[in-house]
């Protein structure tokens, strides 16, 4: 059985309609698909300069640092044999103070910065 002329017409339109929506359906998909590839990329690219300047600036300040090293072996091994008992072993305030200098970097006077006095006489 034949068709009518404008059937064919309106059936061709239809096939012409669905195939341009395919094309630009799938167009679009690809289209996405790269924009979200070079997304990740610049992403990425931004995570790598961050990293980089992350570990530069920390290689800077571990340069700056400077190490000394203070001994107070002798106060506190005194100190350690003055009390045998561990569980009461604390630094008394002089030591304390002392570790706390150290920590800090900073020098503190023996005895405080008190010189020692004679309590007897001066004989000569």
């Amino acid at each position: 059985m034949l068709q009518k002329p404008s059937t064919i017409w309106s059936e061709i339109k239809w096939l012409v309609l669905v195939a341009a929506l395919v094309g630009c359906y799938s167009w679009g998909r690809h289209d996405g698909r790269a924009l979200q590839e070079a997304s990740q990329l610049r992403d990425a690219a931004l995570v790598d300069k961050a990293i980089a300047a992350a570990q530069e600036g920390a290689a800077k300040e571990i340069a700056k640092l400077e190490i000394k090293h203070v001994t107070l072996q002798q106060r506190i091994e005194r100190e350690t044999r003055e009390v045998p008992v561990y569980r009461d072993c604390r630094h008394s305030p002089d030591g304390l103070q002392q570790l706390n200098a150290a920590l800090e970097n900073r020098a503190v006077a023996p005895d405080g910065g008190k010189l020692p006095g004679n309590t007897g006489s001066v004989t000569r």
